[in-house]
């Protein structure tokens, strides 16, 4: 009976240290995940452009009178594209 007792509580207790592994690996995992959510990313001040064909990332995929979203933590603004300048023609849509 003591040995079995023994026994339960060695394995009792090894799966508690596994289980806190894993339930800290889990809980970092967590973190990780809604550090890069796309809500938290806005939360942080930053839009997202969103297109007919998706998330515009470039100036190479719209053209001028081009409708898009423009997705804030708050809500979103139907926009239309006036004019496009290149990183090489303005610093940061900031005209030269």
């Amino acid at each position: 009976k003591i040995l079995i007792d023994n026994d339960i509580q060695s394995i009792e207790k090894s799966f508690k240290i596994i289980f806190d592994k894993k339930m800290h690996q889990f809980q970092s995992t967590c973190k990780i995940l809604d550090s890069l959510s796309p809500v938290k990313t806005m939360m942080r001040g930053y839009a997202v452009a969103k297109g007919d064909h998706g998330v515009i990332s470039s100036t190479r995929n719209i053209n001028i009178g081009d409708k898009f979203s423009l997705i804030v933590k708050d809500g979103h603004a139907d926009c239309v594209v006036k004019k496009i300048y290149n990183n090489t023609e303005v610093d940061y849509g900031k005209e030269s």
